[in-house]
């Protein structure tokens, strides 16, 4: 993500009397409480998604993905970061957590419960804008964990990687809101109007990465630039024509990352209302083409039937 300002998303919980939606408790390492929200598909061996949302969005945001998926004939799943919609913790002066948190106790213990559902299907990370980064960097020291990475609008935030007239409003802007949370204690966001309420130490793991180009996260136990050099997972990654938050080369940077993993990358860029459809918030509400894209990657590793 970058600093500009962008549609923001609707960021309401999921209405718990939404038919054929199953919330699923979700208790983490640490003692924080969440849910994963789980759509099933008809075929009871079929693929599992997992999506890890963007900052500052709720997994309520993404029930239109769920939807999408399972009516194309995957199992979907969706589960707040820290801090957001039905999570425990809540972000503010004292309460505080980063990437390290995130990768290390929510990855795994949405994962997990996902495997105590479908416990011999093949389960894929699809992982939106942060979401996708902090996916990448648990299946780096997670990598049998799940079969592979879908990353949707998702790329390396260094600032260097964004059009040149756009670099030092993003380096600039990213580091102002490290300022920010450093002296408040966290990121008020929805006073600033970007993000949400944020974690401290989330936003200064995200300006530190913006500014170095390098993921090393506040207390991380590992050395992700090293880990994610081992990925050999397949990946895809999908950018979008009218994202300013994550632009091709940021996507291409972020699958450099892992040079052994075997990545896949497509381009979104729909001819007709792409604007509707095709930038870093809009695709999640009408999700159709990208799920589609997704199902013939599926069919491609053979976990789906090739359509």
């Amino acid at each position: 993500m970058v600093t500009q300002r962008a549609t923001k998303p609707a960021h309401a919980p999921a209405p718990a009397s939404r038919p054929g939606l199953e919330r699923l408790e979700l208790t983490r390492g640490d003692g924080t409480h969440s849910r994963v929200l789980l759509q099933r598909a008809a075929r009871a061996a079929a693929p599992v998604v997992l999506c890890m949302p963007a900052m500052g969005v709720d997994a309520g945001y993404y029930l239109k993905l769920l939807d999408a998926c399972s009516e194309y004939g995957v199992h979907a799943a969706v589960t707040d970061l820290r801090g957001k919609g039905e999570c425990s913790v809540r972000p503010r002066r004292g309460i505080d957590f980063g990437y390290h948190e995130m990768v290390t106790h929510d990855l795994g213990a949405a994962v997990a419960r996902v495997r105590e559902v479908f416990p011999t299907n093949r389960v894929y990370l699809l992982g939106h804008s942060l979401g996708g980064q902090l996916s990448a960097m648990y299946m780096s020291i997670r990598p049998r964990a799940v079969d592979g990475l879908i990353l949707v609008a998702s790329g390396s935030n260094d600032f260097r990687q964004w059009p040149r007239r756009q670099q030092l409003p993003v380096l600039v802007g990213t580091q102002f809101a490290s300022l920010v949370a450093g002296v408040c204690g966290y990121f008020p966001g929805k006073v600033l109007r970007f993000a949400g309420t944020e974690a401290k130490t989330v936003i200064q793991d995200w300006a530190r990465h913006v500014r170095t180009g390098r993921y090393a996260p506040k207390h991380a136990a590992h050395d992700f630039e090293q880990t994610l050099l081992t990925v050999d997972a397949p990946v895809l990654a999908i950018s979008l024509v009218d994202d300013n938050f994550a632009p091709q080369a940021a996507v291409d940077h972020l699958c450099s990352k892992m040079p052994r993993a075997q990545v896949e990358r497509w381009h979104y860029a729909p001819r007709e209302n792409r604007r509707s459809n095709a930038d870093h918030f809009r695709w999640a509400k009408r999700p159709e083409a990208i799920v589609a894209r997704i199902g013939v990657w599926l069919a491609t590793k053979g976990a789906l039937p090739p359509r």
